[in-house]
């Protein structure tokens, strides 16, 4: 990145004086509330990471209560299968009144469910997520699993175990150097009669095999996961599979997948407001010939960059 002239930046600071004289009231963009900080030019940015309108979400409650969730709501039997697969339940709910109870009612040690709905979602990044609840008399497995290609060619990214065994929750792929070739690997315990949240930031754009990290109970079960092995679809997200191996009572409820909106550009000092010191930190990365200056994308570093900031910041984030 070059820079059209050695003295751009005491020309920039002239212009962050102008722009801060002409802008003196606090303000609020596109729906964001000011919020009282030291400088006057002052208006509230997103928390991060921030996620724009769901693709996906289902709580269950539009469902008969006992009913199977085989069928309804764009959920399936795994592979096809016409199985009476998954109940709608009102014995434990996240958001009331209903919850998908993965096994019959009638439960039992041999008890299996396997219900799945598909996507076709190629790129971005997303957060898919949900409530699970566990009780404390419990036994077998309990899973969530993504998968980057279904059906017919079965590719799996993610299989997340609730192990009522080991008392433990982790990933299967961790054993596998191709998907797995570093990173963080936790066992965290499992928590048991009350809901705890499933997360996964997946980010399909992320080197060749793209990216995925887990967490349960807000805690780090895996980071760095290769979303695809060498014989997936590191671009594809096709399937959620919730499935329930020998477990005989556990809960689903509030599974939501979302896109991750784009950072916000004028934050350049990441602290969620933005102000007079977003344009110190701007004229800095210029300084340094930091890529995050060139504003307008043109390669060179120059007043119009200046420019493009303003507006952006003018602008907020939407």
């Amino acid at each position: 990145m070059k820079r059209s002239t050695p003295f751009i930046v005491l020309a920039a600071c002239g212009m962050c004086a102008s722009w801060a004289s002409a802008h003196p009231n606090p303000k609020t963009v596109k729906g964001f509330h000011a919020r009282p900080v030291s400088s006057r030019l002052v208006h509230a940015v997103p928390t991060v990471p921030n996620v724009i309108d769901g693709v996906f979400s289902d709580n269950f409650d539009s469902y008969a209560d006992g009913s199977v969730l085989n069928g309804q709501g764009g959920w399936e039997g795994w592979d096809g299968s016409v199985d009476p697969f998954g109940y709608v339940s009102s014995e434990q709910s996240s958001s009331s009144p209903h919850s998908l109870r993965e096994t019959a009612p009638s439960g039992g040690a041999a008890a299996e469910s396997d219900v799945v709905q598909r996507f076709d979602i190629t790129g971005g990044k997303w957060i898919f997520s949900a409530k699970h609840y566990m009780p404390a008399t419990s036994v077998g497995i309990s899973y969530f699993i993504l998968l980057n290609h279904y059906p017919a060619t079965f590719n799996w990214s993610l299989d997340l175990g609730m192990d009522n065994g080991t008392q433990l929750v982790t990933t299967i792929e961790v054993p596998d150097l191709a998907q797995f070739p570093g990173g963080v690997q936790n066992q965290v315990p499992i928590v048991r009669d009350q809901w705890v949240d499933i997360r996964c930031e997946i980010d399909l754009d992320a080197g060749t095999t793209g990216r995925l990290d887990v967490y349960y109970n807000n805690q780090l079960v895996t980071s760095g996961i290769a979303w695809a092995p060498p014989t997936g679809d590191a671009r594809h997200l096709a399937a959620l599979d919730l499935y329930s191996s020998g477990c005989d009572k556990v809960f689903f409820d509030d599974v939501k997948l979302e896109a991750v909106a784009a950072p916000c550009y004028p934050d350049c000092n990441g602290d969620s407001v933005l102000n007079l010191a977003d344009f110190g930190c701007f004229t800095t990365k210029f300084a340094l010939n930091d890529p995050y200056a060139d504003c307008n994308g043109d390669s060179v570093l120059n007043l119009s960059d200046f420019g493009c900031f303003t507006t952006k910041f003018a602008l907020g984030c939407p």
